[in-house]
């Protein structure tokens, strides 16, 4: 999901829910979400990852259709920005 110690940093809350039950690791077992969750979250290029949101969201949202459902709410505002 990027590269570079800051960038990883930024998705270890998410990367350690992965595999349990949380809400956020129901809702990323797909390719698309997955990819929504990158295009979200992960800057482009001249971009800096401190000027997005903290992926660690992901983490405090109630359930896997609360999760599913922000992303994509905010994918077509992220996709279309550039």
């Amino acid at each position: 999901m990027g590269a570079g110690p800051a960038l990883s940093a930024r998705w270890q809350p998410v990367l350690a829910a992965l595999g349990t039950g949380a809400p956020v690791s129901q809702a990323l077992t797909t390719p698309l979400m997955v990819g929504l969750a990158n295009t979200m979250y992960n800057p482009r290029p001249g971009e800096q990852a401190d000027q997005l949101p903290d992926p660690d969201k992901l983490c405090r949202l109630p359930d896997k259709e609360a999760v599913q459902a922000h992303l994509f709410d905010g994918f077509a505002p992220r996709a279309s920005s550039h």
